[in-house]
């Protein structure tokens, strides 16, 4: 259109800011979070079975660096924190809301679970800020397994040291489940070894306090750098060694330990979707102080992750620039990343327009 036309910037601005959380909310659970295309096949994963395991839904908080308090002179204190529940396994968001701080994503994980409609069998993961009496509450409440990190942070230092303890020593003699892997991966070799065994190690006083739990898992993994020229062992840098320890609802048996071990191998899909955030829609870059612009830019970059999420997937699947869906047989092949993806529909608007179209109208 001509300039006397066009939208100004202050007019786009002024109708973000009429669109309060529910609304964005709302619309984005109506039409952008049902998971159209499964992609749990383009993640390397040994088991090739992995569309049988149970949904691992991980919630997580993300800064906006950004942003800033409307009404302080402290930049320290940010406008927004995006609280999202993401589907580790398919790698789509399926709800957010925004808070001030990061020690309110307790209580905003309960209210987008109170909007959104999840698999009777999914299983909850939050990071060790998080496990606490109240989000337990409320999930044992919902019959929703749950597992977290265990820290010495928020109180639970005693539990940490006796589940330290219950590895170590196992006077019990209680049955342990475990699972060992050695990978290679860029240059470097992970040795993984993951353990279970029942929460009933642990003293009625401490578990008591976490609800429905059941088992606690130590998860050590063993990093060696490797340089193939250097063919002399006593040269090799030294391996370093990191342990960490969860407390989890699923009862102990084979099957449960199984989903602990995939569930715990999906966990950080969510970390890779704020890194997307942040590099691809430029998330921290927006200075922002409006609380409702604020919630419709976080819900705008929800809806164009999952939509580009879906245009990644389906053009790995069909080929596109000789990009080929990661199958058993063609391990190594990796999708499209979303800065390819982004210039292929750029660069095609027609391509874009299918995409769209089928996005709507495809059905898992």
């Amino acid at each position: 259109p001509s300039p006397k036309h066009m939208i100004s910037d202050e007019t786009v601005r002024t109708i973000r800011k009429l669109v309060p959380e529910d609304v964005m909310h709302a619309i984005f659970t109506k039409y952008f979070n049902k998971v159209k295309v499964s992609i749990a096949d383009m993640i390397k994963n040994k088991d090739y079975d992995s569309q049988n395991y149970r949904k691992t839904l991980g919630g997580d908080g993300q800064e906006l660096r950004a942003t800033y308090r409307e009404g302080s002179f402290s930049r320290k204190k940010k406008g927004g924190h995006g609280v999202s529940i993401y589907d580790s396994d398919s790698q789509e968001v399926v709800g957010f809301k925004t808070v001030h701080r990061k020690n309110q994503e307790v209580q905003a994980f309960i209210d987008i679970l109170d909007k959104i409609t999840i698999d009777e069998d999914a299983i909850f993961y939050a990071d060790a800020l998080n496990l606490r009496d109240i989000l337990i509450s409320y999930l044992d409440f919902r019959n929703i397994d749950w597992f977290f990190p265990v820290k010495e942070n928020n109180g639970n230092k005693d539990l940490r040291d006796v589940i330290v303890k219950a590895f170590n020593d196992n006077s019990d003699n209680s049955e342990v489940f475990s699972h060992e892997s050695l990978e290679k991966i860029s240059g470097r070799i992970e040795e993984t070894s993951i353990k279970m065994m029942s929460a009933d190690v642990l003293s009625e006083e401490i578990r008591s306090q976490y609800g429905k739990a059941a088992t606690i898992v130590i998860v050590t993994r063993k990093t060696s750098k490797y340089c193939a020229r250097n063919t002399n062992p006593d040269e090799q840098p030294r391996p370093t060694t990191t342990q960490r320890y969860y407390i989890s609802s699923l009862k102990p048996t084979h099957e449960n330990f199984r989903q602990l071990v995939h569930s715990i191998g999906v966990r950080w899909y969510f970390e890779t979707h704020h890194n997307t955030l942040d590099s691809f829609f430029l998330q921290d870059k927006q200075a922002l102080c409006d609380k409702d612009n604020i919630n419709v830019t976080v819900a705008k970059n929800k809806i164009l992750y999952n939509v580009t999420s879906y245009a990644r997937q389906r053009l790995s699947q069909e080929g596109f620039r000789r990009t080929k869906f990661r199958t058993e047989s063609s391990e190594k092949r990796k999708p499209l990343s979303f800065k390819m993806t982004r210039q292929a529909l750029a660069s095609d608007i027609y391509l874009a327009f299918k995409i769209i179209t089928d996005y709507f109208i495809e059905e898992l």
